[in-house]
């Protein structure tokens, strides 16, 4: 069988999480999943006063060559390519960063969460019911009664005496879930400059700092616009050129960049909610990405499901694999599985590994978009991102 994009499996001993467990043991506490050599040896080497990494959402290293030359000032300060926690999604990965857990163990598996407590689907970051769009409130759901993570900034404190000043610079328009794992410790900022040159001065500051800037683009350009856009090679091209010249500058740094996740471009939707062969099997609604989504299916009727699913959905497209064999082949990562990772991850799993998404909307509900871009599924050009270090 052969697939347009090459397909990547995630690997935990050299992950983007990876880089979190080198900055928290840079400050002498750990997280389970493997550090970079790379970045370990960088880190000794400079013992900087300040640490600073940037999270660039959707910048995968794919997108980076789509866009930008080779002497662009990413591309040649890009050290080697990670592979993504899976899925690699902004709910999964970033819960991951800033917990300093792979997805099986913190539970925040996709943008989509069905949670059999209420029948309800729940869009976690945004924290709104997914058909309705209705904003909802931990009062009425408090999922944060088993789904709060740990803090790595927590482990940092702990282990420096609080010695070390940790913020963070992030786009105005952060999920609402970002901020709660941050804290007090975020300063939101509405441009690109804004937000390095606020790093900027945080390094100038004395002491020991350890600073994040997170920026919700290209990812925000790409859902729309798609991976080769001019809306997002413009952005790129701005951006390589705003890093270049301020981020070898930033003073007593290491300086850090990586992506949550890439993108890939859809060439067709799929609309699970018109399949009735596949509903009439499925016992609730699905959960997870459109491109890694999490099915329900009535009990006995789980071979028919897998073979309806098939006959359907070319496997060039979507590989459906048990949610059971997925987690036990390290699929969201080899650490403790969380207590609710078995529920959201529900009978089967479907992998995208083609151009195509899977959209499900209830009668009445809101259409699911049909984005140009999208991400969550295993080809190289999501799952791959860069590991760069300014020189």
């Amino acid at each position: 069988m052969s697939f347009q994009n090459p397909i990547v499996l995630p690997d935990y001993k050299l992950s983007n999480l990876g880089i979190i467990s080198s900055i928290v043991k840079y400050y002498g506490a750990g997280i389970p999943t493997k550090s970079i050599e790379q970045i370990d040896r960088e880190l000794d080497r400079k013992r900087s006063r300040n640490i600073v990494l940037f999270i660039m959402d959707g910048m995968g290293s794919r997108v980076l060559e789509k866009n930008l030359p080779a002497e662009s000032w990413l591309l040649k300060q890009k050290k080697q390519d990670l592979c993504a926690v899976f899925p690699c999604t902004t709910t999964a990965v970033i819960t991951s960063f800033l917990s300093g857990l792979e997805p099986i163990s913190h539970a925040w598996l996709g943008w989509t969460l069905y949670f059999a407590d209420w029948d309800q689907c729940i869009d976690v970051f945004p924290f709104r019911d997914s058909f309705s769009g209705e904003k909802l409130d931990y009062g009425a759901r408090n999922i944060l009664r088993f789904m709060e993570t740990p803090r790595i900034f927590d482990q940092i404190d702990a282990a420096t005496d609080r010695s070390v000043s940790i913020d963070v610079f992030m786009t105005g328009t952060a999920r609402p879930r970002i901020r709660e794992l941050i804290g007090e410790r975020y300063t939101t900022c509405e441009t690109l400059d804004e937000l390095v040159s606020s790093v900027g001065e945080k390094c100038a500051e004395p002491g020991d700092h350890f600073i994040i800037g997170y920026w919700k683009e290209p990812d925000s350009l790409i859902h729309p616009y798609g991976t080769a856009s001019p809306e997002t090679r413009s952005f790129l091209t701005e951006a390589d050129a705003l890093f270049g010249r301020t981020l070898p500058k930033l003073p007593d740094a290491t300086t850090l960049m990586t992506a949550d996740h890439g993108l890939t471009d859809m060439k067709q939707h799929l609309h699970i909610d018109r399949m009735p062969e596949l509903t009439e099997l499925m016992r609730n609604y699905p959960g997870g990405d459109p491109r890694a989504k999490a099915f329900y299916v009535k009990p006995g009727k789980e071979d028919l499901f897998a073979s309806r699913f098939e006959a359907r959905i070319p496997k060039t497209e979507y590989i459906l694999v048990q949610s059971d064999e997925a987690i036990a082949n390290g699929l969201f990562g080899l650490t403790e599985i969380h207590p609710r990772s078995k529920g959201f991850l529900g009978d089967f799993v479907a992998l995208g590994v083609g151009r195509s998404d899977l959209l499900y909307s209830i009668p009445g509900g809101k259409a699911a978009p049909e984005f140009i871009g999208h991400h969550a599924g295993l080809t190289a050009e999501e799952m791959l991102v860069p590991l760069i270090i300014a020189d």
